[in-house]
């Protein structure tokens, strides 16, 4: 049985109920809706080999002896009526009372066996949503516009027993693939539908986000996934045992988010070295490619926002910059920016950052000139703009981004590569994040700042080319 993320003593209470009075038949049925529980799973994984049924009944004698120090009565109540196998005529006559009262304290003793259950369960899992978090990457957004529904269909997808072993997100870079995943990382969590949801951010070597060859996007994946299941697990593996990486996916059912997985022959070749891992682990990629299987793999392809998501995202990031005129634009004004951006989400955040320093009369006539045909002359003639819109320190700490690695640097990596003064670098970073040029990425314990795919593409690819 599934539970919500909070779990109400109403809910678990029949289920109790239901155990006991199936304490001594061996082949009780009654134990599966536990199974949903983190408190079963906890002492599950202490003990691998032990029955179900044996796993429930100590569960459930732990939390009787915890009763009885609170409510003595009602957990002897309980003793005798089930595991001692007594008739409520026989407890009754036991404990010197009626049977009408001897029920009503068996009643009230469930509930407060209910609750104490309910109690511990959710104080685990409020423990296990912060470590899973802890674990994501920061959101790539504030907040997510025109997605909702996708993100609601993936996460049924994923809920469903008869689901694809892999989801890919495919579409254009800048589409919004990684926040899609994000946001259904974050849905999933609140749900327990896993044990554990990894999240595996690829880095290609190339300055165009591709791996020369997918054995190369192969070994980085599985040297990642080791990584973040010795880190849940706390476990040392051989950095080279297939045969332990399947066991654990096997037998600890996880959501594996794979992203920024961009060619569609390292796509193919990373789901068929990892097919026989799937089930009951699910993996979820990002890529801008379709993969060329379709036989296990449902692939959603993220579209461009519609005019109304892309006004509603504008007003957003006004309002965030503190862009009042813009925030309150009517929708002929706002028409001018869907129409170059075609609704295309990191080119609706640039032009809002852009607007931050320059007239979005004098950015939109400058894109006009330069009419945009395919999308990468759109983010080409965005990104001249934006580039020329900086000062020196900042287009010099952006310079450096690519030279410091595809996943990020910490403030004092930056500042070394950059050789900027501390005071200066900061006024650097801000303005760049105030351009939408930079990134927060790593975890809630250790901040780091990269760039957008999109971004270092344009750097290593053209942005040198203007700085004259």
């Amino acid at each position: 049985m599934n539970f919500s993320a909070s779990i109400e003593p109403s809910q678990i209470r029949p289920l109790i109920h239901a155990v006991l009075r199936e304490w001594h038949k061996p082949d009780s049925q009654a134990t599966e809706s536990f199974t949903g529980l983190l408190l079963t799973q906890q002492l599950q994984a202490e003990n691998e080999v032990a029955p179900l049924l044996d796993t429930i009944h100590t569960l459930l004698r732990n939390f009787l002896n915890k009763l009885a120090d609170q409510d003595t009565e009602g957990a002897n109540v309980l003793q005798q009526r089930f595991l001692d196998q007594n008739t409520v005529r026989q407890v009754a006559q036991e404990i010197g009372l009626s049977i009408d009262s001897t029920n009503r304290i068996q009643q009230q003793a469930l509930l407060n066996l209910a609750t104490l259950i309910a109690q511990a369960e959710n104080q685990l899992r409020d423990t296990r949503i912060r470590q899973m978090e802890s674990l994501l990457p920061s959101a790539p957004y504030k907040k997510l516009f025109g997605r909702d529904t996708l993100v609601q269909r993936l996460v049924a997808d994923l809920e469903s027993s008869e689901t694809h072993p892999f989801i890919a997100l495919a579409g254009l870079g800048g589409i919004g693939k990684t926040a899609v995943a994000h946001a259904i990382a974050q849905a999933v969590l609140w749900r327990f539908m896993f044990q554990q949801v990894l999240w595996l951010h690829l880095e290609a070597p190339s300055m165009h986000g591709y791996f020369p060859e997918p054995e190369q996007a192969w070994l980085q994946l599985k040297a990642k996934l080791i990584h973040e299941l010795e880190k849940t697990e706390n476990l040392e593996a051989n950095s080279q045992d297939e045969n332990w990486l399947r066991h654990q996916l096997k037998n600890h059912p996880s959501l594996i988010i794979i992203d920024n997985l961009e060619d569609q022959k390292d796509v193919d070749f990373i789901i068929k070295k990892l097919g026989h891992w799937a089930r009951p682990s699910l993996f979820l990629l990002t890529t801008r490619s379709q993969p060329a299987t379709v036989i296990d793999v449902l692939t959603y392809s993220l579209e461009e926002l519609t005019q109304a998501e892309s006004f509603n995202f504008i007003r957003f990031e006004a309002n965030h910059r503190g862009l009042s005129k813009l925030a309150t634009a009517s929708k002929s004004q706002l028409m001018p920016i869907y129409q170059i951006t075609g609704g295309h989400p990191l080119a609706l955040k640039l032009i809002a950052g852009l607007a931050t320093s320059v007239p979005l009369t004098a950015i939109l006539e400058d894109l006009k000139r330069d009419r945009p045909g395919p999308t990468d002359d759109m983010y080409r003639n965005i990104y001249r703009r934006a580039w020329q819109s900086l000062s020196p320190n900042a287009r010099l700490l952006l310079q450096s981004m690519p030279l410091i690695g595809k996943s990020g640097a910490l403030p004092e990596q930056m500042i070394a590569v950059c050789q900027l003064g501390e005071a200066p670098f900061w006024e650097a970073v801000q303005e760049l994040f105030g351009r939408s040029l930079l990134e927060v990425r790593g975890t809630v314990w250790e901040r780091r700042y990269g760039i957008h795919q999109l971004t270092e593409t344009f750097l290593n690819t053209e942005i040198n080319r203007w700085d004259v």
